[in-house]
């Protein structure tokens, strides 16, 4: 993946319900994980949705066929 592509606008979270939960988003090259770091706790027991979107891109350059819910 092309770590420049993945961002909080690129890789959200929401919840509970359509919330969006502030935060940031990054890449790993080394071990190929996206990981989103909230800036304040989440609520224990409560369901949260995680989206990525289209604008995510290979390192050829390529998109993402499909947004990932």
């Amino acid at each position: 993946m092309d770590s420049t592509t993945i961002s909080a606008s690129t890789f959200t979270l929401t919840g509970p319900g359509a919330t969006p939960v502030l935060g940031k988003a990054t890449y790993a090259t080394s071990d190929t994980t996206a990981t989103f770091t909230p800036t304040s706790d989440l609520l224990a027991g409560t369901p949260y949705t995680t989206s990525i979107t289209t604008a995510v891109k290979d390192l050829a350059g390529n998109a993402l066929a499909n947004a990932f819910t």
